[in-house]
């Protein structure tokens, strides 16, 4: 209705000017509304119907066809034209070194599910929603346990209401932790004195953040960015952090991915934890710091370091 009410009115201006950084931000038939709201031209394709955007009748699959056809039609401001500084993305590889006692259930894993696969190759007409959870569920496991077997063992909800399994969990450092320790104190000594630690699974944030008490005491303060938070926890805390001296900011890819402006102030980041299966989600994430208003003027250029385990799943992710 409101879309409605605001075309009647814009057939009288003599220019209709739609500026975003993010047209479609919730659902795919944002898009369509926003063309009906501009006079968007209905031929060769109608841009004002939802049905000409969706591939599929569930709305879930944006149409290539009327994408590409979309984007002759806009004014694109990219990377170069903003003029931003250098983006370096760096994969470091590292032995996964998890305790021995979990070695036999992380080869268990492995094998279950190229065993699951392998089926799925010879019979893919079989494969049911429920082969394809429990698929997900042991490549899963498999991940948490090369950052840290605790987490794998237990839920994520247990992980977050028992500081306990925090604590146990900090204090068996696996080959994961000990490289996003080396890694931050690398990024320090070349200048960068706020540092965003970025991972899918905010039990892991959590327990990267105390296994940093522990091991890394001069890393600098430590802020949080999660969905657990309130909106305005979450903005005092990115602006606090922005401002710091030295700090570490634990970033949930799910909740800060986008809408979220850190510059200036932090030319770095690490991603850390189990990998996103989406690039897109990667790329979001990554976009939080190389966006208008980055200049990065303590280094010259925005660092991005992906930590990836050695001959894991997220190494065949990446």
């Amino acid at each position: 209705v409101r879309t409605q009410a605001f075309r009647e009115m814009s057939t009288r201006c003599a220019k209709r000017i739609a500026a975003t950084g993010t047209p479609i931000l919730h659902r795919q038939a944002d898009i369509a509304s926003q063309c009906l709201a501009m006079g968007a031209p209905k031929a060769p394709i109608d841009f004002t119907k939802v049905q000409s955007w969706m591939v599929k009748k569930d709305h879930t699959t944006l149409s290539d066809r009327t994408n590409k056809k979309f984007m002759k039609l806009v004014n694109r401001a990219t990377k170069d034209t903003l003029g931003l500084p250098p983006l370096v993305q760096t994969a470091v590889s590292y032995d996964v070194t998890v305790p021995e006692e979990n070695v036999e259930r992380y080869n268990e894993i492995i094998e279950t599910a190229r065993e699951l696969r392998l089926a799925w190759e010879r019979n893919p007409g079989q494969v049911t929603g429920q082969d394809v959870a429990r698929l997900m569920a042991l490549l899963q496991e498999a991940q948490f346990m090369t950052v840290c077997p605790t987490i794998a063992e237990y839920s994520a909800k247990e992980i977050h209401v028992n500081a306990d399994l925090i604590e146990k969990a900090a204090r068996t450092p696996t080959g994961s932790f000990l490289a996003l320790l080396a890694e931050v104190r690398l990024l320090q000594s070349e200048g960068h004195m706020r540092i965003i630690i970025a991972s899918m699974h905010t039990s892991i944030l959590y327990t990267a953040a105390k296994f940093l008490q522990y091991e890394g005491e001069d890393t600098g303060k430590q802020y949080f960015y999660d969905g657990n938070m309130t909106r305005k926890k979450r903005e005092d805390s990115a602006s606090e952090f922005l401002s710091c001296r030295v700090g570490l900011m634990f970033l949930s890819i799910p909740a800060g991915g986008q809408g979220v402006h850190l510059v200036p102030g932090c030319e770095a980041m690490i991603l850390f934890g189990s990998t996103p299966w989406a690039p897109g989600q990667v790329q979001q994430v990554v976009d939080r710091i190389h966006r208008m208003g980055q200049m990065a003027p303590t280094t010259g250029s925005v660092q991005i370091r992906r930590l990836v385990p050695y001959g894991s799943v997220d190494a065949a992710i990446s």
